[in-house]
């Protein structure tokens, strides 16, 4: 089932560990890559407690393949995406001074073979009879299946040579993998334990994981990724969850119980608090904040812009969303609130437009004075829209070689000409300047932590309740975003990778 990318093994390389740990030198081209807007709870039964069996249980996240397009060819030989490290979060709870912080297994396994624009498991959000499909009182969504399968989530072991304990299981989608003729391929990408021997209870904590030498890389087009973490063998380690996500179909997070033997499945609001940084510029999408619990990090912050100038709220939620909900009602239901994820009805900050734009980070070239001056070229998906498998659209090829534009040329099967109108409209909307801020990282601590220089810029927001309604097509919109960067005076583009790298690209589905 799975195979290992053997060219990988000298990327892959040992994990180092920062624990509230700054080194003096400041690494360029680590870019922050929002998983989540921020640690709400933990659960009992949920890493620890309950049912779960200490070492073999554990959580695991999907990435779709569409946020991870990266612009730049790699040490693979081409287009890919490049993660610097990771972040997980925990906290211990339980009498001292039991070893804590224990990840027996930290496993990155690569989907592809299939078509990332008809995903199989965590599928994207759809319309049925004129209205979004999903908009259930209770929140929980059924996950795909995979054609011809039995089950929608398998149970494995790891491959020889993944460095891993050969007792080691997983979970793992069923993205087109049994029956074998789905054509479906897993490949373990990263893999690793950790074992830090720190005697603590009652406290959260904060890892980052870097890999070493380089970035962990990942081919261009792929289904997505899996993130596998397996649960702490002590026992007394919980997962730390946000339980106010914008999520507007489901949840990307899945866990097991009972040894492996039973899963939890998550409301949509509900995911697993982790983080990426990426090598290039990243383009985090943003919608109006609907926070219940009103303690996102960039909720409300003066760096967003004054309030009906740039932004209609003064603030945005970052997270992966998984789709739009243009009128804020759309999409899953928040059972803590009884209301749309994304409807500002039910967010602490009162009298919201609902809202789209970007956050952008990219401290790649700052330390050398370079001009950050970027704008983002978004259009509408129609591979996306009509399940065109992405490896049959043509790319954008600009610059010297080996940098493309960060959406794909869609026209065929599309209407109209290329680029898009609403892509030549939109750039002067989306101008922004990525500068030092002193805002909190998404984890919440001060700028700069980590080692990541806090180079970062939001975009004016788009409001998006005067846009028209999609789902009256009977099709969900997709839209393709990533961001460029501006030659000095604005007056042109600057593709050159020496002065402005091209951003990772990204893909949000737009309904109601």
């Amino acid at each position: 089932m799975f195979n290992r990318r053997l060219v990988l093994g000298t990327t892959l390389g040992a994990l180092a560990l920062g624990l509230f740990v700054r080194p003096a030198e400041a690494q360029n081209g680590s870019n922050w890559h929002v998983m989540s807007n921020g640690i709400d709870v933990t659960y009992g039964g949920l890493g620890a407690g309950g049912t779960q069996v200490a070492g073999v249980d554990g959580i695991g996240s999907w990435v779709d393949g569409n946020d991870l397009r990266g612009n730049h060819t790699t040490a693979l030989g081409g287009f890919g995406y490049r993660q610097r490290a990771f972040f997980s979060s925990a906290c211990v709870f339980g009498a001292p001074p039991a070893q804590a912080l224990d990840f027996p297994a930290l496993v990155f396994v690569e989907f592809a073979g299939r078509n990332n624009n008809r995903q199989d498991i965590f599928i994207r959000p759809t319309c049925v009879g004129g209205i979004p499909a999903g908009s259930t009182s209770g929140g929980v969504l059924p996950y795909g299946l995979a054609p011809g399968a039995s089950t929608n989530f398998l149970v494995t072991g790891l491959p020889t040579g993944a460095g891993m304990p050969s007792s080691t299981s997983i979970l793992v989608p069923n993205n087109g993998l049994l029956p074998a003729s789905n054509g479906g391929t897993a490949t373990v990408i990263g893999a690793a334990a950790a074992s830090i021997p720190i005697a603590s209870t009652g406290f959260c904590w904060n890892l980052k994981f870097t890999w070493l030498p380089s970035a962990m890389l990942s081919l261009d087009h792929v289904d997505g990724w899996w993130f596998w973490q397996g649960s702490s063998t002590v026992g007394n380690q919980y997962w730390a969850m946000s339980n106010d996500e914008g999520n507007s179909f489901t949840s990307n997070s899945v866990a097991t119980d009972g040894g492996q033997t039973a899963l939890l499945a998550f409301f949509a609001s509900t995911d697993l608090e982790w983080h990426q940084t990426t090598r290039d510029p990243s383009l985090n999408h943003v919608t109006a904040p609907a926070g219940f619990h009103g303690s996102g990090v960039y909720f409300a912050t003066t760096s967003y812009g004054p309030i009906g100038v740039f932004n209609p709220n003064g603030g945005g939620d970052l997270g992966r969303h998984g789709g739009l909900s243009l009128g804020g009602k759309g999409g899953s239901i928040n059972p803590f609130t009884g209301l749309g994820t994304q409807d500002p009805a039910g967010a602490a900050i009162p009298g919201l437009t609902p809202a789209h734009g970007f956050q952008s980070w990219d401290n790649e070239l700052w330390l050398s004075g370079a001009a950050h001056t970027r704008t983002v070229f978004s259009q509408i998906d129609w591979g996306g829209v009509l399940g065109t498998n992405p490896s049959a659209l043509a790319s954008a090829l600009v610059g010297p070689p080996g940098n493309r534009l960060p959406i794909s040329v869609v026209n065929p099967p599309g209407p109209g000409p290329w680029p898009q109108p609403v892509t030549l409209s939109l750039l002067a909307l989306w101008i922004h300047n990525p500068v030092a801020r002193p805002d909190r990282d998404p984890l919440g601590y001060p700028p700069g932590s980590w080692n990541i220089p806090p180079i970062w810029d939001a975009t004016a927001q788009l409001a998006t309740t005067s846009l028209g309604a999609v789902c009256v097509i009977g099709l969900p919109v997709a839209l393709d975003y990533g961001s460029v960067g501006l030659a000095p005076g604005l007056n042109d583009f600057d593709f050159d990778p020496a002065s402005q790298r091209m951003s990772v690209s990204g893909s949000v589905t737009a309904i109601d």
